[in-house]
């Protein structure tokens, strides 16, 4: 085997390395952004609603409003 072969086969396999480890680094990217955003969501769902119901505490309820005596 001469120097030349050789050094195409490793560069060879070299770059069929850097290909399989791009593609798990680009799955990993895909599933923790999904991860990301579903965390992202619940926790801004519960501070708004916890936010609201503050806000809400503020009003008197509606039953107050309608008792006129």
């Amino acid at each position: 085997m001469s120097y030349e072969s050789c050094v195409t086969i490793v560069l060879t396999a070299l770059c069929a390395l850097l290909a399989a480890l791009a593609i798990i680094i680009g799955l990993a990217a895909i599933w923790g952004y999904g991860g990301i955003k579903e965390a992202l969501t619940k926790d801004v769902s519960e501070k708004a609603d916890k936010a609201l119901a503050d806000k809400l505490k503020e009003y008197p309820a509606a039953a107050d409003m309608l008792d006129f005596r």
